[in-house]
């Protein structure tokens, strides 16, 4: 969606200089695209210094009040209960959560010019529905979910070639697998408490193994759904930026043992079943069911 013209999105330049870039325009990126790496190490995707972010990154920089922030101080979960799930905050705490991401997003804005809707693409705003719809009534949502397995792998993974990169307190690998839990179950489950908030015609969830074996046909779907107007136009910029990925390969992880998948199945059935997908039968189920 970023390579709509009508609208504006973060890039990496921005994201990681946001104020300075506001300063420096396009002489600065200039100077800095070299220093920046090809791919993202978490999944090989190409990376430059124009590809969409996500505006988590400079609200840790902007704000003390970040999800994120828990990333970097892994044993304090207080940000990301306080500012993604809003547990345990006060009316202050989390009228200057509004009033700090909402500069943030008219900083984003105005770098672009300030003339085009936002498209934005944050993981932690998936357990904000409520607060962000107190912000922006009519913003529309595209929800992406994927099969609980693979969330897993990938969470998992993030942690150990990225995150853990940037903590500033000793966690174990043990500790980053309950925290994996933790976040997963946390989040969507109070985006499932909250999404039917969103009003009608605004909310679309697609699945990602739709993006992936029709990723054009899914956009027109998403695009149909949520009334969003020239899709012909934009059409031909996302088959050049298609036709630039199409040899991409995603991960391939090794598969769980029976523990893990006996713990995804049983703390994440939720997920399994409101998103419909399969559960794979460990051993331990097999055996229980030749019992019954």
């Amino acid at each position: 969606m970023s390579k709509d013209p009508q609208f504006a999105y973060l890039s990496n330049y921005k994201a990681f200089l946001l104020n300075v870039s506001l300063l420096g325009r396009t002489w600065l990126k200039f100077i800095l695209s070299p220093l920046m790496p090809d791919k993202r190490p978490q999944d090989n995707v190409p990376m430059s210094v124009d590809a969409p972010a996500e505006e988590e990154q400079p609200f840790t920089n902007l704000s003390t009040r970040s999800g994120m922030m828990s990333f970097f101080f892994p044993r304090n979960l207080s940000y990301h209960k306080k500012y993604n799930l809003f547990q345990g905050i006060t009316k202050r705490e989390k009228r200057l959560w509004k009033n700090d991401y909402t500069y943030l997003l008219k900083l984003i804005s105005f770098s672009n010019g300030g003339d085009r809707p936002l498209v934005l693409k944050n993981p932690h705003n998936t357990s904000r529905v409520k607060e962000l719809l107190e912000l922006f009534p009519n913003a529309k949502f595209l929800f992406i979910h994927r099969n609980p397995y693979e969330v897993f792998h990938s969470s998992r993974h993030l942690y150990h070639t990225m995150i853990s990169s940037q903590f500033l307190q000793d966690f174990s690998d043990e500790e980053v697998d309950e925290r994996v839990f933790y976040n997963f179950s946390s989040t969507m489950k109070k985006y499932i408490e909250e999404y039917q908030l969103i009003p009608k015609g605004n909310l679309i969830e697609v699945s990602f193994d739709e993006l992936e074996d029709n990723p054009l046909g899914a956009m027109k779907m998403i695009y149909s759904k949520l009334q969003i107007p020239n899709f012909e136009v934009a059409q031909p910029f996302m088959e050049e930026y298609l036709n630039k990925v199409k040899n991409y390969k995603k991960n391939r992880f090794p598969d769980l043992d029976d523990n893990y998948i006996h713990r995804i199945n049983k703390e994440w059935d939720f997920a399994f079943q409101h998103w419909s997908y399969e559960k794979v039968a460990t051993n331990d189920m097999v055996l229980k069911e030749q019992f019954l």
